[in-house]
Formats: C-alpha cells, sequence, structure tokens
C-alpha cells in the first residue's frame, strides 16, 4: 500500500548512485511507492500525494521548474504528459543533460498496468513491492498484471450503479474512466453507457437515469482518517440529487468511497476495486435478504 507522507526523504548521499529518479506526476508516485522506489526519488510534482514534503518539488499543473530540476540531477524524468506533445525546453534538457524521459497515458486500466510493468523492468534492480497483485510486474505482460490488480468479479448486485463525483455541478464518472472499467471488471452495471469519462448531471439527467445504486467518489485529504458517512450526511452530499424520486435514493443506496487515492490513476486503484467489491456485495446481500 501507499505510504502516506513521512517516509524517507532521498537525498544524494542516499539514492542509488546510478539512479536518481523525478517523478512529475503525482499518480506515477504513488504507483512508484508501491514498487518500493520511493528512496530514489529525488524530485516531485507540487500535488503530490505520497513522498516525504522534504524532497524538492520540480513541477505542477503550472509547469515545469527547470532550474529545480536541474538542481536534483535527475537520471530519469518520468511524466503523466498525456497525449499532449513533450515540452520541447524539456527533451532539449534532457538530451543535453542525458536524462531518460519515461512518459505515460494513464486514462484506462490497461494503460495504468502497463505503467506499472514499464516502470517495473526500467528500474529493476531496486523493485521491492508493497503489494503482492505487483509481484513479478517487471517479468509480466501488461494484460496479466492487469487481471491479478483488478481481477474480474463474479456474482454481484445486478442494479444500475452510477458513479459520482459530489461536486457542484454534479458530475458522472462514465465510459472511457478507468473507475467505470473497474466497475466493470467486478461484474457491476454502469447507469451510464454512452458518453464521456466526465460528464456534468443537474437533476433531470440523475432523474432519467433513475440509478438502482449510488457510489459517491469522495477522496479525503491524505493522513486523514477513515470515517463512517450518517444518511443525513451523505444527502448533504448528494444535494439536489438527495430530493429525487429513484430506487438509489428510496432504498438508501448511496455509498461514499473516499480513500486518499482514489482519484489517481495508479496502483491505489487495487484499493478502489476493493471498496466497490465490499459496496455491491451489501447492496446484493440487502435485496437478497427481503
Amino acid at each position: 500500500m501507499a505510504k502516506a507522507p513521512g517516509s524517507r526523504a532521498s537525498t544524494e548521499d542516499e539514492t542509488d548512485g546510478n539512479v536518481r529518479i523525478v517523478v512529475l506526476s503525482p499518480a506515477l508516485a504513488v504507483t512508484m511507492v508501491d514498487l518500493g522506489l520511493e528512496s530514489s526519488i529525488v524530485g516531485r510534482h507540487g500535488w503530490d500525494y505520497v513522498l516525504d514534503k522534504r524532497v524538492p518539488v520540480c513541477g505542477d499543473q503550472a509547469g515545469i521548474d527547470y532550474e529545480t530540476l536541474l538542481r536534483a540531477k535527475p537520471t530519469h524524468v518520468v511524466l503523466e504528459w498525456g497525449r499532449r506533445e513533450l515540452a520541447s525546453k524539456l527533451v532539449e534538457m534532457a538530451e543535453r543533460e542525458g536524462w531518460k524521459l519515461l512518459d505515460f497515458d494513464l486514462l484506462t486500466v490497461q494503460e495504468i498496468g502497463e505503467s506499472v510493468v514499464a516502470l517495473a523492468r526500467e528500474f529493476d534492480g531496486l523493485v521491492d513491492v508493497r503489494r503482492p497483485e505487483l509481484e513479478g510486474a517487471g517479468g509480466s505482460s501488461a494484460q496479466d498484471l492487469v487481471e491479478r490488480m483488478f481481477p474480474r468479479g463474479g456474482e454481484t448486485f445486478g442494479g444500475r450503479v452510477l458513479l459520482l463525483w459530489p461536486s457542484s455541478p454534479p458530475a458522472a464518472v462514465g465510459p472511457g474512466s478507468f473507475h467505470q472499467e473497474i466497475l466493470e471488471r467486478v461484474g457491476g452495471v454502469a447507469a451510464i453507457e454512452e458518453g464521456s469519462a466526465y460528464i456534468e448531471l443537474d437533476a433531470e439527467d440523475v432523474l432519467g437515469l433513475a440509478p438502482d445504486g449510488i457510489v459517491l467518489i469522495a477522496a479525503r485529504e491524505v493522513g486523514s482518517e477513515a470515517r463512517e458517512y450518517s444518511w443525513e450526511q451523505i444527502e448533504a452530499m448528494l444535494g439536489a440529487i438527495a430530493g429525487l424520486d429513484v430506487p438509489a435514493v428510496r432504498e438508501r443506496r448511496v455509498a461514499v468511497v473516499d480513500d486518499p487515492l482514489v482519484l489517481t490513476p495508479s496502483t491505489a486503484m487495487i484499493d478502489f476495486q476493493r471498496a466497490l467489491v465490499e459496496v455491491l456485495g451489501e447492496w446484493r446481500a440487502g435485496e437478497s435478504g427481503r
């Protein structure tokens, strides 16, 4: 499991002299901690969740801090740049300084698996996995690793499930998202079958969907304690949706998954899958007990 802030910082004396990693992605940092690579990390993203705060920030959503990046003296720079072309200044600097750039897309479950395999292979001699699902990641195919990380479920709750961010306006996590992929892998039925990975909804949209269950994806602060939510607290998170005549609300089949790393496309999704399996199992048990 990924460590909370406070794990050992990396310094020039502590790291493997041949490997110094700057990881400019909060999600990839989670995966690298789960692979046991944090002692080789010498630079982090400004929104990082899991690395020691003494590790220098080398960039954030606003851009890369090239001066700090140079001072970190990396051998590798690990990024989640997406489908954009890499910044030309970064590419030029990497060529001049001899850095290896590792860039990943992390939009799907398969891409998450591919990132784990690639990182495990690249840093093979340093890997010390923290999760049994990642054992042998460097020698696995991405597909085999995905099957271990996100095993397919059996019989589960058969109703239609809406994955929802409790934002204003509320937003559904829809097709093409790794969250919905995981829901479907465990045997859940998504309430939204068409659309994009992020869909803004209003109360009328939710009324039309009439979900049988709602899972609120709401990351709590890193380091905070897990909590139980009363129905009154859940109603507050639902907002106007709490007043709708839909099965999920009528039957109070609304659950909150608030793991601090639940929004990171990383090995933390193993915990999201486990939480979903537990929620769907409880809902199914409630139905069969009637």
